[in-house]
């Protein structure tokens, strides 16, 4: 499958279709990325701009790129759900089910070394087990990682997410200077 095949498919798909209006937000990043982050759906301004993570939510997440040393190709951003749920709720079991093969496809074309689980909705894509994110971020699962989403940390003003990152941190070999960048 090629990259122009597989966002064919999906721009046809009922992953598309969900929400009427929404514009369709596929990802942003390398395309031969060390680290695919992955987050729930596309919020207000992702929708106007069709990239994910360019809100408050994205700078934040910018800054974890930075932390971790990555390189502008070596990562890639993107959704569960690929349209913008109406009024920003949370997508349903049956939206997620009717976009998350696309997003196994994506990853299967990506070929990353890890995936960063960036919330609950993608910690239960990979996760279905487990039931806190809290307990269960931080830490390393074989190639899959998990984080709390950027906005839990907006939501206390910002900060406190650098022990979240440390183990990737070193697993991708960023443990010196944050400006450290990674190929």
């Amino acid at each position: 499958m090629t990259w122009e095949s597989f966002e064919e498919r999906l721009r046809t798909s009922a992953c598309a279709s969900l929400y009427p209006g929404s514009r369709l937000v596929i990802g942003r990043g390398g395309r031969s990325p060390r680290v695919v982050f992955v987050g729930e759906a596309p919020g207000a301004e992702e929708d106007r701009l069709g990239l994910p993570f360019v809100g408050r939510s994205g700078k934040l997440l910018d800054e974890w790129i930075a932390y971790l040393g990555l390189s502008k190709d070596a990562y890639y951003i993107t959704n569960i759900v690929k349209c913008r749920p109406p009024e920003n709720r949370d997508p349903t079991k049956e939206e997620v089910a009717a976009c998350e093969p696309f997003l196994h496809e994506q990853l299967d074309l990506l070929k990353p070394e890890y995936v960063v689980c960036v919330g609950r909705f993608a910690m239960n894509v990979f996760f279905p087990k487990k039931k806190s994110i809290l307990k269960e971020s931080g830490r390393l699962f074989g190639t899959r990682y998990i984080v709390p989403h950027p906005s839990y940390f907006l939501r206390r003003g910002g900060t406190g997410w650098e022990e979240y990152l440390n183990e990737l941190r070193v697993v991708l070999g960023g443990k010196g200077s944050p400006q450290k960048t990674l190929v």
